[in-house]
């Protein structure tokens, strides 16, 4: 499941992370990394607000998709 569709308020872990490479990368830069425990802060129609190794990110809804989690 896209962490974009995630409910707010639950820990989920991150499973893998799709996309172009660049995108990956940035990904990994911003600590999003498989095996990594993550929460959803909020949701929009246009982004989500996550919690991730102690830091509260923006991510828009296109760059979101591109995070697995379980």
């Amino acid at each position: 499941m896209p962490i974009h569709n995630a409910v707010p308020s639950q820990l989920m872990i991150v499973t893998a992370l799709g996309g172009p490479r660049e995108v990956r990368s940035r990904l990994t830069d911003l600590g999003f990394t498989p095996g990594t425990p993550v929460c959803v802060l909020s949701r929009t129609n246009e982004s989500v607000i996550v919690k991730v190794r102690g830091s509260r990110i923006m991510l828009n809804n296109s760059l979101a998709c591109n995070i697995a989690v379980k």
